[in-house]
């Protein structure tokens, strides 16, 4: 049986980004996920999209809450060998630091004492700033690191329980899947460039035999499922 998962392409998505690219359905209007393209990073062989289709969206993990991104952040080190501690740095200094995260998501990072000492404050910007003046800026940074790592291997074995539920195969088989994705998503993301489509629908496949990516519209495309070895 096939495991699928819905596409949209926009040329110019209509948020704060304006970015080209794809999201996976049921992620058009959240503004906290970014249109992806196949682009990969430098260390990292497959794109977002694949990073939000095999490590959250296949693991039970949503794509816009910061303790389950920790936990995908663990999946993709898992399929690639990334180092996770770059993005928990990331969102630690740039988010959670400055008071972008809710109160809830402080208290699952924080170790209980220090959760408490801040749950009065009316803000997650309050409690913060509460928490550098009692502990020290170091000291908070460093628990809310410790709180990321923490939380991404404490959810290790329900993200890949979900992903042996939701796709009948083994999560060591998750590297060979995204290389087979990305080759895939590459090959329909040029298909869409050379026509130049305002927009386009389709879905992934993820079937026994291998993977492929079908667009739907505005015309139908199918890209050959790719043995996965």
């Amino acid at each position: 049986m096939a495991t699928t998962a819905g596409l949209h392409y926009r040329a110019q998505w209509d948020d704060a980004f304006g970015a080209r690219g794809w999201k996976l359905d049921g992620t058009e209007a959240d503004p906290e996920v970014i249109a992806a393209t196949p682009y990969p990073g430098e260390v990292i062989p497959t794109s977002v999209l694949i990073h939000d289709l095999l490590d959250h969206r296949l693991c039970g993990l949503t794509l816009s809450d910061y303790v389950d991104e920790a936990i995908a952040l663990i999946q993709l080190a898992r399929r690639t060998g990334s180092d996770p501690t770059p993005d928990y740095v990331r969102m630690v200094d740039d988010d959670l630091l400055n008071g972008l995260a809710g109160a809830r998501t402080l208290r699952r990072l924080l170790p209980e004492d220090a959760a408490a000492s801040s749950a009065d404050e009316p803000s997650p910007r309050e409690a913060v700033a509460r928490l550098r003046d009692e502990l020290g800026p170091g000291v908070v940074r460093t628990l809310l690191l410790a709180g990321f790592a923490r939380a991404g291997w404490a959810g290790d074995e329900a993200a890949r329980t979900a992903f042996r539920a939701n796709t009948g195969r083994d999560p060591a088989d998750r590297p060979a899947l995204g290389r087979a994705l990305q080759e895939v998503f590459v090959e329909a993301d040029d298909h869409v460039q050379q026509r130049a489509w305002d927009s386009a629908r389709g879905h992934f496949e993820i079937a026994p035999e291998g993977v492929a990516l079908i667009i739907e519209a505005p015309e139908s495309a199918r890209f050959p499922a790719t043995p996965v070895t």
